[in-house]
Formats: structure tokens, sequence, C-alpha cells
């Protein structure tokens, strides 16, 4: 702000007086204002910069005033100096500026007036008016707590009770019956012996041996052994056999009883008259019978030694050419059969007489004899 000077007319004498008085009271007014706009214009100014720089803007400086006056009081200038304001680092009133009489005084626009501070008694020695930086208010981030996820189980629906009356469950007269426990089956125990053809034997046998027959009857032996039948049933069953081979012969029947090889029956052919042909057609399992060779009257047969044995004859037919014997077991002469009591290659039967060194007729190319084993292979 420019302050103009006015002239003083009085006398010689006191004019340095008056001049002086003046001077004091025109210099109070000019301070008062000075530092009523520069108060202003610097919360002003520091407000525009710190909304400007933000919270990390460096502290203003504070607003100095340095008063100056004249060379001296008593001269007859009209003009008076005006002090330089300082205010924050962009605004400055400059020094020793000369206001010209003839321009108007321009008026600051203030947007926010405080209460000046107190001008000091003692204009030489001007206190600085303090202005008070706001602090910046700090700003923290807070990281936000996550959310905790958790499953909530739907709740439970409660199944409303039926309002349905029940009828009361009849009371039974009958007496409960306890229902049949099942035996175990006990582990089947192969039992077999070997005995001589004693005086009883020798009379079943009549039939089967004779005298001219190739061994006498003490050299046979007369097996009993158990084996299992078509009916899934342990039965005991009797074989004669030579005295050399009877103790074989018994190790193989141990073995197909304990594979569970299913024989018919084995009973002595003289149950038959001694009749092959009404043996096999009985599906009979036997083995000594004084007779020829099947076809070759006068040879005589490996049965008629005790070294041969027939197994289930329908199930294992002779086969020669057309011929089929027994008649029945003609459907069995299809060996891709796997009917109850054949006999394979590769089965328990072929396995256990193999084991003894006994030979299948099975393997015989003509005639194709399915039910025999022997110990010569013949």
């Amino acid at each position: 702000m420019r302050v103009r000077a006015l002239p003083v007319t009085a006398a010689p004498e006191g004019r340095a007086s008056i001049r002086q008085a003046w001077g004091k009271s025109a210099a109070w007014t000019l301070l008062a204002v000075v530092v009523l706009l520069g108060t202003a214009c610097g919360q002003s100014s520091k407000t525009d910069v710190l909304q400007e720089a933000g919270p990390t803007a460096s502290r203003a400086e504070p607003a100095v005033l340095t008063p100056t006056r004249s060379a001296s009081t008593a001269t007859t200038s009209p003009l008076l100096t005006v002090a330089t304001i300082t205010v924050g680092p962009s605004l400055a009133v400059p020094r020793h500026s000369s206001v010209p009489t003839s321009q108007p005084t321009p008026t600051p626009t203030l947007e926010r007036i405080q209460t000046p501070t107190p001008l000091p008694t003692d204009i030489s020695t001007p206190q600085p008016t303090a202005t008070r930086t706001p602090r910046p208010t700090p700003t923290s981030t807070r990281t936000p707590r996550p959310a905790a996820t958790s499953t909530l189980q739907p709740p439970a629906t409660s199944t409303p009770r039926s309002t349905a009356t029940i009828a009361p469950r009849p009371t039974s007269t009958a007496t409960p019956t306890r229902a049949a426990t099942p035996t175990p089956r006990p582990t089947a125990v192969f039992s077999g012996m070997v005995a001589p053809i004693g005086p009883e034997t020798r009379q079943r046998i009549g039939l089967s041996w004779r005298p001219g027959c190739p061994v006498p009857p003490e050299d046979l032996r007369l097996l009993t052994v158990d084996h299992w039948g078509f009916d899934g049933a342990e039965h005991r069953g009797e074989l004669i056999v030579q005295e050399d081979e009877a103790q074989r012969v018994l190790a193989a029947m141990r073995m197909l009883f304990d594979a569970r090889f299913p024989i018919q029956r084995m009973l002595l052919v003289d149950e038959y008259e001694g009749d092959d042909d009404r043996s096999m057609a009985a599906n009979n399992t036997s083995a000594f019978n004084c007779r020829s060779v099947t076809g070759q009257p006068g040879v005589w047969s490996e049965h008629s030694y005790g070294r041969a044995l027939d197994i289930n004859p329908i199930q294992n037919p002779y086969v020669l050419n057309e011929t089929v014997l027994p008649a029945d077991g003609t459907p069995f002469a299809d060996r891709s059969r796997n009917a109850q009591g054949m006999i394979h290659p590769d089965g328990p039967v072929v396995r256990a007489f193999a084991a003894i060194g006994w030979s299948w007729g099975g393997y015989w190319r003509s005639p194709t004899d399915y039910q025999h084993f022997s110990a010569t292979g013949r």
C-alpha cells in the first residue's frame, strides 16, 4: 500500500515539532495497515500453497516485517518509505517502492481476515508476527482386515411328526422257529487200505478169476478206497490190482479224492457176473478181470494181470472208427465237452496216474480208449 504525504503549513519554528508528531502518527497508521494486509495475504498464500503442495510440502517461512524509515524524519519529502513484507517463498513487496500520488491505492481482496497481533509500543524494534502453519494431517493407510470366510451349514430341516395314528402291531401267537445253523463241513480225509485176497474175497471173485488166468489170486490185492460220487458225497469203493501196483494205485486214488474228482461207482466186476460190457454200461470203475483184449480173442488184456483200470466208461468211452463202447458213451466221443466225470489231458486224473508211472489210453491213435490207464501202456 502506498501512502500519500500531505504538506503542512505552520510557522517556521513549529514546523519541526509538527512534522515530527505527524510523522509518528502516520508511521503507526501505515504500520498497522501493512501488518494487517501482510497477515491476510500471508495466510491466503500459505493456504493456497498448502492446498497445492499437499501434506508433504515443507513448512512455509513466517512473514518478516521490516519497517524502514527515511534517512531523516525531519526531511520535507512528501513520501514515506514502505516496508518490505516477505510472505513465504513466493510473495515479496519490493523495497523502496515509490508510490505516485496520482495513482489510486489498490484494495486487496481478502478471503479470510484474522485478528492482527497487537503492535509493539516501540516502533524502532517491531516484533515479527509469527504465522502458525497448520500441521499436515498424517495420512495412514490402514490395511483392511480380510473378512473371515465361514461356511455356514444350512439349518437343519426337521421333518414334521406325522399325526397319523399308527396301528399296533398284531401279536403273533405262532412259536418262532429258530433257523437251523448249518453244520460246518468237516475236512474230508481220504481213507484207503490194501488187503491180500483171503478165502472170503476169493469166493467173491469166482466169476472174474478162474483157473488158467495168467496170475494166481495170491498175486492180487484188494483195495478199499474213498471216492467222491456224482452226487457230491463220499463213497467207499473196491478194486483188485496186482500186488506190485497196489500202493501206487492207492496213491493215485488219494490224489483223485483230494482233487474231488467224481466217480459214479466203484464195484468189483463180479457184481456184473464178470461181464465187461455190462460193467461199462453201468458206468462202473473196475480193475482186475481175467479176459481177452477187446476184438482179439485169446490175447490176455492187461486187466487180466491186474495192471489196468477203467474209470467212468460212459463219460470216457472206447472209440474205434465208428464203434463207441459203451453205446451210451457216444455223446462223449466229442472230447470238446466238459461234462462231469470226463477225463482230459490236462485234468487231475491224467496227472495222478502219470505221477505213479501209468499211461492213459486217451493218447492212443486207434483205438482210443479214454477210460483206460495201465502200468505197461497197453
